[in-house]
Formats: structure tokens, sequence, C-alpha cells
């Protein structure tokens, strides 16, 4: 997450979601992933504003995130400003910058910071770690370790983890995707694991990985009321349920 990203349009779904999963009554943490690299002038990340057809969907949440896109009221667009606008009751927030060096230093520190949330969301600006980008620590500071993630869920987390889709047959994606996070515990079923797509102006998914019934029950209901509100509606929805070749997931077992 960079700050020139804050209040477009891949925020507004970002943050239903979070205030719908809230709203079941999971307690949020996030951790930005915050980077300081500059957008590629070729790039279409954070310069879509929400549009008016659009904005009726949550008329309170798009008016605060359009006046932090436009830096609006004195409102400089940041993190920082999505932070202060208190868009999700009693959330915990970790807004370090992913160091190129001592990573696993940050990584504690925001273990600690997040420590006292239910449910924790991980906003890199592209995902979980591929393999092209190797070693190089410069380029590792756009995506989430693997050793994160089950280091989030060890100490008893939730994990929701944003992910940049990349062009591949979409149900074989997910797949690939689920196996990932099974394999980082061994009690990891696939009923552990939840999907929500946002396909419009950027196709973006959302992995939420539960770790009891309880929370995979509120997952899923929040999953559910967003897929069969507005947000759902329509010839070009904002979020759906992915395809996948499994059966559906969120029946906890």
């Amino acid at each position: 997450m960079q700050d020139c990203y804050a209040g477009d349009i891949g925020d507004y779904g970002k943050f239903v979601l979070l205030r719908e999963l809230n709203k079941q009554g999971l307690s949020i943490g996030i951790n930005w992933y915050k980077t300081d690299a500059i957008t590629s002038a070729k790039q279409n990340d954070g310069k879509y504003c929400i549009p008016d057809h659009l904005a009726s969907y949550d008329t309170e949440l798009s008016s605060r995130l359009r006046k932090i896109f436009h830096s609006q009221d004195g409102i400089v667009r940041s993190i920082e400003a999505l932070e202060a606008g208190q868009l999700i009751d009693g959330a915990l927030y970790f807004s370090d910058s992913v160091p190129v060096e001592r990573r696993d230093e940050w990584h504690q520190h925001a273990l600690s910071a997040l420590s006292g949330s239910q449910l924790v969301f991980l906003d890199p600006d592209n995902g979980m770690i591929v393999s092209s980008v190797g070693k190089d620590r410069q380029k590792q500071r756009k995506y989430v370790l693997d050793a994160e993630v089950e280091d989030y869920l060890c100490q008893g987390h939730s994990v929701l983890v944003y992910q940049h889709r990349p062009r591949v047959n979409e149900a074989v994606y997910i797949d690939r995707m689920i196996e990932r996070f099974m394999s980082l515990l061994p009690k990891l079923k696939r009923s552990n694991i939840q999907v929500i797509t946002f396909p419009r102006y950027s196709v973006r998914d959302y992995f939420a990985i539960s770790l009891n019934k309880e929370h995979c029950l509120k997952i899923k209901s929040a999953m559910d009321s967003m897929v069969n509100s507005i947000w759902g509606s329509g010839n070009k929805p904002m979020c759906r349920l992915p395809k996948s070749g499994e059966p559906s997931q969120g029946t906890f077992k």
C-alpha cells in the first residue's frame, strides 16, 4: 500500500468488506505493508476515484474517501488520513514502511502492534510473494512472505490477505492459492479458506484464513452479505464469489 493509492476505488471495496467483517463482530487489525515507491505512470493503481454512479452504494464512506482522494478540507492523501478517518470501529493499525533490510524486526513490531485484533488484514501492493522476485529484498517489499502469514496464524489471528490478480485462469489460480495457504499449517483445511473477488477496474481478491468455527462463520456472513447486496448485483457487480474447481468454501470442519 502506498500513500498515493489512498481513497481510490480499490479502497472503497476494501473498507466496505472490512467494515462488514467488523459488523459481524470481528475486531480488525491492519498492516498496510506500506511502501514508499512511486507508482509508474503506466500503472492504473490509485488513479480511479469513486465514480458518481457507485458513490450511492455507501454514501457516507464514499464521501469520506473522496475527500481523502482529492485532498480536500485540509486532508493530505495518505495512509495516515485513512487511519485518522476512523473508518473501522476500534481498528488497530501498523503503518511502518516495509524495510529493505531487517525485515524480520519490522515484522515482529507488526505482530506486537496488532496483537489485540481477532482478524489481521495484510495489504501489500501486489499480494503473496512470487518466485520471480527471488531474493531481491527491494522487490520483496511489495509482497507478503508466507512465513509472515504463518506467524499471524500461530499467534491466534485469522488473516485476510489482499491479492492482485495475475493473468491466470480464475479457477486454477484460486485453487492454487488456497492450497498454498493450507500448506502453512497442518491443521488448515480447505474449509478454513474463503475468497471474495472485486472484478471491476482492476481484479482484486481477498483470501480469508479462519482459525476457528466462530471466525469462519462470521467471515462467511460478511462475504454473503456483500454479494447479496447492491455490491453483488447487476451484470457487472462490484464483488462476487470467484470460480473454483473445488466445492464452495465456508463450511468449517
